[in-house]
Order: structure tokens, then sequence, then C-alpha cells
């Protein structure tokens, strides 16, 4: 798969940052909270696109710059009546990055986990 610079998005993943306890310690007979992916969504749609291509669901000539910049951002630019184009673009780059297991807010008191811990995944640099 190319690796494309896309235009950024205005919008972020549908999933809650729960602190990690809410993870671990669910009530009895209660599912433990959702997981958490927004710090690495745009990384984990590219993963499932290569997985998806790995396996053969779709084909890599399938997998354009214009679709990916249309889904991980124009789409909800156009949504909400936003420019087209921003000034500034995302570039995507294989560094050997790895999902960090957790993340914790500016003074740490409060840690998340991250879905798929230690996946290797594109680095994220804004130009």
């Amino acid at each position: 798969m190319p690796l494309p610079t896309l235009t950024p998005s205005t919008s972020g993943s549908d999933s809650a940052p729960h602190p990690i306890q809410a993870k671990t310690s669910a009530e009895q007979g209660k599912a433990p909270a959702g997981v958490y992916t927004q710090s690495h969504a745009t990384q984990l749609v590219l993963l499932g696109l290569e997985e998806a291509v790995g396996r053969g669901v779709i084909k890599d000539d399938e997998v354009t710059q214009e679709k990916l910049e249309g889904f991980l951002s124009g789409f909800g630019r156009r949504f909400y009546g936003l420019p087209e184009k921003s000034e500034r673009n995302l570039v995507l780059e294989r560094k050997g990055e790895k999902i960090p297991a957790s993340v914790r807010n500016g003074d740490g008191s409060v840690e998340v986990a991250i879905s798929r811990a230690g996946t290797d995944v594109f680095s994220l640099r804004w130009e």
C-alpha cells in the first residue's frame, strides 16, 4: 500500500477513553467499558485496510489516496460545511511505531488503555 499524504480530518473515533479501572473491574454481570482507539484511529483504519488486502478481501489498487482522503477527512469536512482543504497535511511514514499500552492525562492522574497495544502502525507527522 503506498504511503499517502492526507488532508487532516475534523472528526475522531466514537471510542470513549475510560480509565483502566473501568476496563478491569466491571461490576458483576456488567461488561467492562468500551475499547479506546481514538489516539490511533487513523493508523487503525490503515491497519484494517492492510489486513483486508492481505486476506484478499479487497485489492491493493482499491486503496487509493483519493479514497483515503475522502474517508479520513474530506467527507467529514464536507458534511460539516468546512473548507475542502486544510492548510496542513498529514504524512504517514513507517518508522517502527507501535501502539502503546496506555496513555495518561496531563497530570498523570488518569490512565487509559489503548486497543491493540504493541501493534506496528504508521507514524503520523503534520506538515
